[in-house]
């Protein structure tokens, strides 16, 4: 997220922050750069802005799968200083952002009948085809963290914090040899970061998570201590430690927080909605290219936007048509 004038400067609780090109999005990377990396079969990033509060909330369902015979461990970076917990996927959750994911979702996950531990899920193999078979995924979390109705798991940045806000690294609980997990990872934001990435202006961005990496290097690296440079430069920014999702999902909800419209966006990221109209109005929904520097501009408006006629709508039978 970021204020689109790079000259102008924040004096929120009397602090002061040079805009930048800031940007929401997460960065996934395996524990050590040398070592394999697990396979991220899906990410989708749930955003509710609280504009009046001053408050950015994040749900993010990851879909990680294990194919080696040892334990693995996925890093997961964010920019600012930021919370974050983790959580068992649920169907009958009281978080509302995960709740509206399970409606968007209905069609392609899908309870297990047979196990009330796993679930079923069709991964999309493109941005505009989903794979006929399901996938397998256990809901009990990373080693079966959840197997005993824990129902929150804090997380502790390993990074130290410095004076100012500039990048937040987690270490995941490992999955198991051939292991598929799939949880939900919250993250939020507020305070001197939402001042340093969102600020005064109306203008929020969210980027893709190579752009997110640039703009760690080139912006936040300057406020982090010598011990989080060193953790970013080995571990977070070296190409061989990426974990690359195979596909990236971003929900905007519209009506949990602060609405936003889109401004602009890259080619590389498609606008979806969903055939049911009720639903489509409480978010928007698009699918980013991974691999590419997609973007979006948004700026928080009164009222959620009109629906575009250039979106493609999903209908309920997991196929994808253009209205």
């Amino acid at each position: 997220m970021n204020q689109k004038n790079n000259t102008h400067l924040n004096t929120t609780n009397h602090k002061k922050y040079s805009c930048n090109c800031g940007s929401d999005c997460i960065v996934l990377t395996s524990e050590w750069p040398t070592c394999p990396s697990l396979i991220a079969r899906q990410v989708t990033e749930g955003l509710v802005f609280k504009n009046e509060d001053r408050e950015v909330y994040i749900t993010l369902i990851l879909f990680l799968e294990n194919p080696y015979t040892i334990p693995m461990r996925a890093r997961v970076v964010h920019r600012g200083d930021v919370q974050g917990w983790l959580e068992p996927f649920d169907f009958e959750t009281e978080n509302e952002a995960l709740n509206l994911l399970n409606r968007l979702y209905s069609d392609r996950i899908i309870q297990n009948t047979n196990d009330d531990k796993s679930i079923l899920f069709y991964p999309r193999v493109n941005c505009l085809s989903i794979a006929q078979q399901p996938i397998e995924y256990s809901i009990a979390g990373p080693e079966g963290c959840f197997m005993n109705e824990q129902h929150k798991i804090d997380l502790k940045p390993e990074n130290h914090r410095g004076k100012e806000p500039s990048f937040t690294s987690f270490l995941l609980p490992p999955l198991a040899p051939k292991a598929k997990d799939m949880f939900v990872l919250n993250l939020k934001f507020d305070g001197a970061t939402y001042d340093y990435l969102i600020g005064q202006q109306p203008w929020l961005s969210v980027s893709s998570y190579t752009r997110l990496l640039n703009e760690i290097a080139t912006f936040d690296t300057v406020y982090a201590t010598r011990e989080a440079k060193e953790l970013f430069y080995t571990h977070i920014q070296p190409n061989k430690a990426h974990i690359a999702p195979e596909a990236y999902d971003i929900v905007l909800f519209q009506t949990l927080g602060t609405p936003v419209e889109v401004m602009d966006g890259s080619i590389c990221i498609i606008p979806v909605r969903h055939s049911d109209r009720k639903l489509a109005k409480e978010m928007l929904w698009f699918y980013g290219k991974p691999s590419s520097d997609f973007y979006l501009e948004l700026c928080f408006r009164d009222h959620p936007p009109k629906l575009s006629n250039n979106t493609f709508i999903v209908n309920r039978k997991l196929t994808i048509s253009n209205k």
